[in-house]
């Protein structure tokens, strides 16, 4: 059964869990058929293996058709052999910074998202060892339906799964 639409579509920040992937896999997430979403930031702790092949991360965001609309990489390779990086992608940074395993790297504006559409952390020269560790997306969520037995400002399909 379907839930009920609410009167007014009602928009809310949410800071959704990346969980750790196993090696060789990378981390996405997928956008609720009763939501649309604005990345506002993605960040992610990434593990390389000890195999001597440099990796430029980069996260990509596909339309419900496959499309890639955004592709926001690192701008450099960054990913060695036995790297301990911690990513992040955010609105609001005026220009790249790194230091000590730290990436900070400039999203545009809040990239909007329609339902169907992912987020993927996607790795150039990923390696079957590499791993993603947990991480986090924070979206800014217009709900258009409201979660069952959730009062505001609970609502929508991933909020009712339990995140």
């Amino acid at each position: 059964m379907a839930r009920p639409r609410t009167a007014t579509p009602q928009r809310w920040p949410i800071v959704l869990p990346l969980p750790s992937t196993a090696p060789g896999a990378e981390p996405s997430l997928t956008v609720p058929g009763d939501e649309w979403w604005e990345l506002w930031s993605w960040q992610i702790h990434f593990v390389g293996s000890g195999a001597a092949v440099t990796r430029t991360p980069q996260i990509l965001i596909q339309d419900p058709n496959g499309n890639i609309v955004f592709r926001g990489p690192t701008s450099t390779t960054i990913a060695g052999a036995g790297s301990d990086l911690h990513l992040c992608w955010a609105t609001g940074v005026g220009a790249a910074y790194a230091t000590f395993g730290k990436f900070l790297i400039p999203l545009p504006t809040p990239v909007p998202m329609r339902p169907g559409s992912q987020f993927i952390q996607s790795t150039v020269n990923l390696d079957a060892g590499d791993q993603y560790l947990q991480g986090a997306a924070l979206i800014v969520a217009t709900l258009t339906t409201a979660a069952p037995g959730l009062p505001p400002p609970y609502g929508g399909a991933q909020l009712a799964a339990g995140f």
